[in-house]
């Protein structure tokens, strides 16, 4: 078995070891339908919950608090018209009275006692579908979902949800807006008008045909709907297009201002029985950027107005806007219609909005109590949380009069928010089983990739492979069903297997560790030069910040300055090439003036100038796009660009397209430069299309969708003739004219550094006679790849993926297309600089085997970080900030494999 055919194998194992990882943290775990019709939370039922199984003696006890509630739920609204303005932030809304707003008639409305302003609270993946989902059942959202978002294309189930049960309640829904809700409710609205929102380029006509469709809506409200939809996109879409401050966003505001008023002056011209409610609301926010999916502040606060005659309240300042969790909505809509609170709900009716609407504070209290008692279903230790509340509720309803009603109240909400902090903990049912394997398995898996070509390692490789096909035989018969029970056949198998698999696999480590390999080792690293340690003092640290959820969101900090750490030991290792060790070692001031002086001086700075210039392009590099978390809305060199007139960022992209295509004009042939020149041009021309760049306006009438068309095309040309011509400098000038097609236009300020940085390392490394250490060369090249990845404005937030990207060059919606585009637009910066490295050594003339042997390591690279994350993952999966900063890392590294 050769050393190809073993690290093939290895690089199968480690996607393999990635697989079983990730389903064991992501489990895809729906709430099950629920059977209405015997639902022992609805009233008059004596059916015994499933969801109390667990419970012991308490669940019955449990049950009959709601047998002997003296509050039943009642239909407590006529009609609700939910406008749902996509992207919307809170901060948007403008206070009660303001007179320059863009949204009149909403300011003038927030001075009314009869409505209620509040900021709604989201949590991450704060993307659509997710948030949708959250919207409807109360639950917790998956970050899975923000892939079935992308790719799925049948009906997505969604569980336990108001929606379904206002349905089979026998009220009538209709919608309109984003084709999202007829994904996760085909059946369920009697008339729905859906409209394509992941097209994002359109955000005039979408909202067009949704206002439209409101107005037929509204023609038919005496006798038909129930509760009517509203999902407007328009916002959304500018953001991802044009950023939160666009000039667009004005006119937009003024266009949802005037739909509130369309509805709120039909929905409350006639009188009814009971009152109607309009709700305006929005899924999640945006970041300054105009991206989502992240935790931060601008993307999870999220306005909450409620209208309604049967409101009354007191007036409060701008700065006592009230915050709610935004999955509180759905016990509130639950009890509007008097319908079965959602079994997977962690929401806590709003006050504000319920308590005005019923007749009572009995009612009220009783209405907590029954939204508390669901509540405990998710929970073991629900019911002894909750017995506190309880035993006051009952002494209330014993003696109504010498009871602080404000008291139980307190103790309910104490008692709900516990169980929802908890239930939220015990809902992440990790499978730890699957993690623990897949982190043994890729383990020894970058061991092999990572080990130079060696006979003396073949046996370890080979009990390595020969295990592993007992670990996958075994992981495969365990997901087999026994009617054994929990322990089963083929669990004993599996569990056996992985003891089997250490058995090998400790003495294979012995072996490495033993006296001989120990003093190799020692002499390994005693013969390290400086800038070898600097790489390796790198890439542990970047390794140690994975157990920090602070270091992993500020991770770009790990990369930018140990780039410039490697840099500065490139400028010691030259100083001690050039001078010697003594003088360095010796030199003070005065010698330094020797050195200038000296006549080496010129030849000298052959050595220095390229690392100082490789030093100031990367902090140049920094400026461009703010990253991360802490420092994302201080702005940065693209946001100036941006808010300037066309001329600066038009002049930036000139002088880039000419650096790319001069840099590479002596790399390529003339066909190649000719294809070059042509994509890079289009390029351009399909940013000023769109009235970005200069000119202003398309002077030949050509459609943006047309240059970008031809700009695939010649991308594509280059590749072929990359394969054509063996030639991988035509992948790179493919790469370059794809990233300015598809990069926001001040990018390529960032690709030509990129270039001029391609053409420096090697001249760096030639100078100090570093480039025959291919394995230096390749740690390089994949801490380059790192900073130019997170200097394109990436991070290990869901918000930095810049859907905007797969719309370029399409007049509708391409699954395939659209996923390619996205992967090579997220991973563009890491794609660039490892092609840049095997072009390097192919011009370099490194033999087939070193090349082979440097991929694997980059791979081995890769996979090993992997399975450090995965090493803090498992003892942090619980920690706070789980699915908020250390989920969103682990997609983007599963997605780039």
């Amino acid at each position: 078995m050769n050393m190809i055919y073993s690290r093939a194998v290895a690089l199968l194992a480690g996607l393999f070891g990635c697989y079983l990882f990730f389903t064991g943290f992501f489990p895809v775990n729906y709430p099950e339908e629920r059977n209405y019709a015997s639902d022992a939370r609805a009233p008059g039922s004596g059916a015994t919950s499933p969801l109390f199984s667990d419970l012991g003696n308490e669940s019955q006890s449990l049950e009959n608090e709601f047998k002997n509630s003296a509050w039943k739920p009642k239909r407590l609204i006529n009609k609700l018209v939910l406008m749902l303005v996509d992207g919307m932030r809170s901060d948007v809304v403008p206070y009660a009275g303001q007179s320059n707003s863009p949204m009149p008639f909403l300011s003038e409305q927030l001075i009314s006692p009869t409505t209620v302003n509040l900021v709604a609270v989201s949590q991450a993946p704060t993307v659509t579908l997710p948030r949708l989902k959250a919207l409807t059942t109360g639950g917790v959202p998956s970050f899975l979902d923000v892939v079935w978002q992308n790719f799925a294309d049948a009906s997505i189930s969604v569980g336990d949800n108001w929606v379904d049960n206002i349905y089979q309640s026998g009220l009538t829904l209709s919608f309109c807006g984003d084709e999202t809700w007829l994904s996760l409710f085909p059946t369920q609205f009697k008339r729905s008008l859906g409209t394509q929102a992941y097209f994002v380029q359109d955000y005039i006509n979408i909202d067009i045909n949704v206002t439209d469709g409101i107005k037929n809506e509204l023609n038919n409200f005496y006798n038909d709907w129930d509760v009517l939809i509203v999902h407007y996109s328009g916002l959304d879409h500018i953001g991802h297009l044009f950023g939160p401050r666009s000039s667009l966003v004005e006119p937009k505001l003024r266009q949802m201002d005037q739909s509130i008023r369309l509805i709120h002056q039909r929905l409350f011209s006639e009188a009814s029985d009971l009152p109607n409610m309009f709700m305006l609301i929005s899924d999640h926010g945006m970041t300054d950027s105009g991206n989502h999916g992240g935790p931060t502040p601008e993307e999870t606060l999220t306005p909450l107005i409620v209208f309604s005659p049967s409101i009354s309240q007191i007036m409060s300042s701008e700065t006592d806007i009230h915050r709610v969790n935004q999955i509180d909505i759905v016990p509130t809509i639950s009890v509007l219609f008097g319908v079965p609170i959602p079994s997977g709900n962690l929401g806590i009716g709003i006050s504000q909005v319920l308590r005005p609407l019923l007749s009572s504070a009995s009612d009220w209290i009783a209405c907590m109590k029954d939204n508390a008692v669901q509540l405990s279903h998710l929970l073991p230790s629900g019911p002894s949380i909750l017995e506190p509340a309880l035993y006051h509720y009952r002494r209330f309803r014993a003696d109504t009069k010498h009871t602080d009603i404000q008291y139980i109240e307190d103790e309910f909400v104490s008692a709900m928010k516990q169980i929802s902090e908890e239930a939220v903990i015990r809902l992440s049912n990790y499978d730890l089983f699957s993690m623990v394997l897949g982190f043994v398995v890729l383990v020894p898996s970058s061991l092999v990739l990572l080990i130079p070509p060696n006979n003396h390692l073949q046996l370890q490789v080979n009990v390595f492979i020969a295990s592993l096909s007992v670990v996958t035989t075994a992981t495969i018969a365990s997901t087999t069903p026994s009617p054994l029970g929990t322990v089963t056949i083929p669990s004993i198998i599996s569990h056996c297997s992985v003891c089997l698999f250490l058995s090998f696999l400790i003495p294979v480590v012995l072996r490495f560790l033993r006296l001989s390999n120990a003093v190799r080792f020692v002499h390994v690293c005693r013969s390290m030069d400086t800038v070898s340690w600097a790489v390796v003092v790198v890439f542990a640290l970047s390794i140690g910040s994975y157990g920090s959820s602070s270091f992993v969101e500020e991770e770009h900090q790990v990369w930018y300055h140990g780039m410039q750490t490697v840099n500065l030991a490139l400028l010691i290792y030259a100083l001690r090439t050039k001078y010697g060790n003594n003088k360095v070692s010796k030199l003070h001031l005065k010698g330094v003036k020797d050195v200038i002086k000296s006549e080496s001086y010129i030849q000298g700075l052959s050595y220095y100038l390229p690392i100082l210039a490789l030093m100031a392009l990367i902090k140049l590099q920094r400026l461009v796009n703010q990253t991360g978390n802490k420092w994302l809305s201080i702005p940065d060199l693209g946001d100036w660009l941006l808010d300037n007139n066309q001329s600066s960022i038009s002049i930036v992209c000139i002088l880039s397209i000419l650096v790319i295509f001069l840099l590479r004009l002596r790399r390529c042939s003339r066909i190649a430069a000719l294809l070059l020149a042509t994509g890079l041009v289009l390029a351009y021309c399909y940013h000023a299309s769109l009235n970005i760049l200069w000119p202003h306006k398309p002077t030949n009438g050509i459609q943006p969708i047309t240059y970008a068309r031809c700009c695939y095309l010649a991308t594509v040309i280059q590749l072929i003739h990359c394969l054509v011509t063996f030639n991988p400098n035509s992948a790179i000038n493919s790469l370059l004219t794809l990233g300015c097609l598809i990069q926001r236009p001040y990018n390529m300020l960032l690709l030509a550094i990129s270039v001029i940085q391609s053409h420096l390392i090697p001249r760096i490394l030639g100078n100090l006679s570093l480039a025959t250490n291919d394995y230096l060369v390749t740690h390089v090249y994949i801490i380059m790849g790192q900073v130019l990845y997170f200097s394109l404005g990436m991070s290990n937030s869901i918000a930095c993926i810049d859907v905007n990207a797969i719309f370029i060059g399409v007049d509708g919606v391409s699954v395939l297309f659209g996923s390619i585009i996205l992967l090579l637009h997220t991973n563009y910066g890491l794609l660039f600089w490892y092609v840049a490295m095997i072009t390097y050594f192919m011009e370099s003339h490194v033999s087939f085997p070193d090349i082979h042997s440097c991929v694997s390591h980059l791979l081995g690279i890769r996979f090993i970080s992997m399975a450090m994350y995965f090493a803090f993952i498992i003892p942090l999966r619980h920690h706070l900030m789980v699915w908020t900063v250390f989920a969103p890392k682990i997609l983007f590294l599963i997605i780039f494999l």
